[in-house]
């Protein structure tokens, strides 16, 4: 709890950073980073799926205790 009060100032340092980053990152307008490989849609799926699968288990699960 002694961390609370701070929230708000980690947070503004955390969006500085990031701006800063993205300024670095950036030459005469472009960014360094070329484009990445096209999505694998096949993975994207499956992760969501996985994802909502076990979200789902965690859900009943959590359910059915507070029915016993």
């Amino acid at each position: 709890m002694w961390l609370l009060p701070y929230r708000l100032e980690l947070l503004f340092l955390s969006a500085a950073l990031v701006l800063i980053l993205g300024i670095v990152s950036t030459v005469n307008g472009s960014t360094n980073f070329k484009g990445s490989d096209p999505i694998e849609w096949r993975a994207l799926f499956t992760f969501i799926a996985i994802a909502v699968l076990c979200g789902g288990i965690g859900y009943f699960r959590k359910k059915q205790k507070k029915w016993k």
